[in-house]
């Protein structure tokens, strides 16, 4: 096993877009360039805006893969010790955000503890639609979310929440309403989805989860590798050592990237470990 101050590089991956096949699987020559990538030295560590129960089981299961920073850099989870560093947001946090989100025609999940909660009053085909979920997203939430009853006050009463994402009818709600929490100065806000946002607090991000993993690991920053392809990705992108977009990315986000690779369908992994870590 490999221990702190061991690793010569973290390579820190998005996953839709960037690592997965499709919405849950990994192509062989992804996995083989991991395994490759922990037998020297390096550790590739999945970087999405998915909670833990929303990472798909071939990850999980992959022996080759300890670390995985989830919900926009939040939680930071180590599958060996079955700890969690987290950068949530606080109750108070929480209720001020979800004040601000009733004022408009919103569809708020949550990430609470490595889990997803959906408003069970919401689970219907048309009130997703009218919220511009795209179909894909639709029926991730319904195969690894938990929908629950009275879900406002759930949201209100927890503790600690990694994350909030949300869909909104309207783009110009959408866009008004991220403004005013960017405004406030306590939350990070980014977007996976053309109809959603996501926030969390300002100490998180992609970017954040990633240095306070390299911190961990006794990683130089310079040495981190980030590789993205949504906006979601950006603040990761602008804080790795090297930052990689994906050629399916758009063009805002090949702008902020020192290099763009190859098509997700072209094994993101294997090119990074081939043209970039240049291992054999």
């Amino acid at each position: 096993m490999i221990e702190k101050g061991q690793y010569k590089y973290i390579v820190a991956s998005d996953l839709d877009g960037t690592l997965l096949a499709d919405v849950n699987s990994v192509s062989d020559e992804n996995e083989a360039a991991i395994k490759k990538m922990a037998e020297s030295g390096i550790c590739f560590v999945p970087c999405s805006g998915r909670t833990f129960s929303e990472m798909p089981s071939v990850l999980i299961n992959n022996p080759y893969i300890r670390y995985y920073i989830g919900s926009d850099g939040s939680a930071i989870w180590d599958k060996h010790t079955d700890k969690r560093t987290e950068l949530c947001m606080s109750k108070d946090d929480v209720n001020e955000v979800y004040n601000i989100l009733k004022e408009y025609e919103a569809f708020p999940n949550v990430r609470v503890n490595g889990l997803c909660y959906v408003n069970k009053k919401m689970d219907v085909n048309e009130i997703y639609d009218y919220h511009r979920h795209s179909e894909i997203y639709k029926l991730f939430l319904r195969h690894t979310a938990t929908m629950i009853d009275n879900f406002d006050e759930f949201v209100r009463s927890v503790e600690s929440t990694e994350m909030i994402c949300v869909f909104f009818a309207h783009p110009e709600e959408q866009e008004e309403c991220a403004q005013r929490l960017l405004a406030l100065g306590e939350f990070g806000v980014a977007s996976s989805e053309p109809g959603n946002i996501e926030i969390f607090d300002k100490t998180a991000g992609k970017g954040n989860g990633l240095l306070a993993l390299a911190d961990k690991l006794g990683v130089p920053h310079e040495n981190t590798i980030a590789v993205g392809d949504s906006k979601n990705d950006i603040d990761m992108l602008k804080k790795a050592g090297l930052s990689l977009a994906m050629e399916n990315a758009s063009d805002e986000i090949k702008a902020i990237a020192h290099r763009t690779i190859c098509h997700y369908k072209e094994h993101s992994a294997k090119y990074i470990l081939e043209n970039i870590l240049k291992v054999e």
